[in-house]
């Protein structure tokens, strides 16, 4: 993480979010990268898997941090990124639920459509504040067999922040 979601690394996370700011996340990604090049070198990663999105909230925000972030890091990392999950339902905005009903929101919500059996991979999302849909991405990943999946995000919440409202994720 490159730290807490607050001051200018959330307004630059928030910028992300909209088109045109491309530039922005794959600069992000690369002061991540950089920042724990140290720990990602040596986890000997396979490929780089960004959080997915529901086609729809894609289709309507027009971009996907997550995915601008992942494919940054994946290049900077000299491995592929890979679309390895897909959201196979849409879900409520994880920052509009309270934290104890955010697991609740996204179990099951991603299925795994290509083959990572035997594979380390990366799980890579702009913000995580309980955790729970990086929970259920890496239930979905695992249980397709893939041999290790750590996770990578920009920043962390803070959940007593994120509860009042100020927090943001998806």
């Amino acid at each position: 993480m490159l730290g807490g979601y607050a001051d200018d690394l959330r307004e630059a996370i928030l910028r992300i979010k909209r088109p045109g700011a491309e530039h922005l996340a794959r600069a992000l990604a690369a002061l991540l990268v950089d920042k724990q090049r140290s720990v990602l070198d040596a986890l000997g990663i396979d490929a780089v898997v960004p959080v997915p999105m529901h086609w729809w909230r894609r289709a309507c925000r027009g971009t996907s941090d997550a995915e601008e972030v992942a494919r940054a890091m994946a290049r900077a990392l000299g491995v592929r990124v890979t679309a390895a999950l897909v959201r196979s339902r849409a879900t409520q905005m994880q920052n509009e639920l309270p934290p104890e009903e955010r697991g609740g929101n996204v179990a099951g919500a991603f299925r795994v459509r290509a083959t990572v059996a035997g594979r380390r991979l990366l799980l890579v999302d702009d913000v995580v504040t309980t955790g729970a849909t990086l929970a259920a991405c890496c239930k979905a990943l695992r249980d397709a067999e893939a041999l290790v999946v750590h996770v990578a995000a920009l920043a962390k919440a803070d959940r007593l922040a994120d509860a009042a409202g100020s927090g943001e994720s998806r």
